[in-house]
């Protein structure tokens, strides 16, 4: 055989496995690599990070928030644009108030960002220390910013109000002014009515979001026969050290839920190759989000500071 028949078999060979791949036939799978690891773990934080983005504020309640200040800076100049203002508020806020998701509530911007400190465990032990002794000497300042560089976490800030009582202002003050009655009043009723925002701030604890995905990827991987046995010590002791980060960085107090899931976690390892380990996994998933709502109890944040289970 030539090397040109050679040459036109190789690619040949190529192109059908490349076909094959892409089909979702199963060739010879690949063990994992440690690269692999790395950007499971940074790909499910950015995935979170996504998820939390994903509830923008509506543009009907963004709009008529706005148009209600438009409004107290119109009512000085003469009452008729403040009218019209009002006017397109209160269309707006109909449309918000027939949405069922918002019967309490407007939100009115809604954003989240990564705060990552990138630090150990002992890392974080020596800082919550440090942090200790500027507290017990009255160093709030430099405690503050020892505390923020210490955060590993997906911020949520979301910025709302009231919609029934911001609408019955709203109504309020475009009566007065339709009666032309007193514009003052008019004025002091909706400069109340923006008051009302209130900032609404979660978070999401990175070091559980990424003990989870650890154990995410060793399911996935278990399924696929991707999974050799120093991946398999690898990612445990990945889930293992975030859990105790977790802990270090006063995410996760010390209670029974964290207790458990470290236990499962060794578990896992017990019952390698047996049915019990998918068992103990999906079990040991639900653990976490136990673990991360009492977090979310000990630092008073709302319920945006929950995990949702990854598929």
């Amino acid at each position: 055989m030539n090397s040109v028949y050679r040459c036109k078999i190789s690619i040949l060979a190529l192109m059908l496995v490349g076909f094959a791949s892409s089909m979702g036939w199963a060739l010879d799978p690949k063990p994992l690599t440690p690269s692999d690891i790395e950007n499971f773990l940074r790909n499910d934080v950015y995935a979170r990070l996504n998820a939390a983005r994903a509830n923008p504020p509506t543009v009907d309640a963004d709009n008529a928030f706005r148009l209600v200040n438009f409004a107290i800076g119109y009512i000085p100049n003469g009452p008729a644009k403040a009218k019209a203002s009002l006017g397109r508020a209160l269309a707006a806020l109909t449309r918000v108030r027939q949405n069922p998701a918002d019967q309490k509530f407007m939100t009115i911007y809604h954003d989240a960002q990564i705060a990552d400190s990138f630090i150990n465990v002992e890392e974080a032990r020596v800082m919550s220390r440090q942090a200790s002794a500027l507290l017990a000497k009255g160093d709030f300042q430099q405690a503050r910013s020892v505390l923020q560089s210490m955060a590993s976490e997906i911020r949520i800030v979301t910025m709302k109000v009231p919609v029934a009582n911001f609408t019955a202002a709203a109504q309020k003050a475009a009566d007065i002014l339709k009666n032309n009655g007193d514009t003052g009043e008019a004025r002091r009723t909706l400069l109340a009515a923006v008051q009302t925002l209130v900032r609404d701030e979660g978070s999401i604890p990175l070091p559980l979001v990424r003990a989870q995905a650890a154990l995410n990827l060793f399911a996935q991987a278990k399924a696929k026969d991707r999974l050799g046995p120093q991946d398999e010590k690898l990612l445990l002791a990945e889930a293992s050290r975030q859990l105790a980060l977790a802990k270090a960085l006063g995410y996760v107090p010390e209670t029974a839920p964290l207790k458990a899931v470290e236990t499962q976690v060794k578990a896992v390892e017990v019952a390698n190759g047996s049915p019990a380990q998918i068992s103990i996994l999906n079990e040991l998933q639900t653990r976490i989000n136990n673990a991360s709502q009492e977090s979310a109890k000990t630092v008073g944040i709302t319920n945006q500071g929950k995990i949702s289970i990854a598929q």
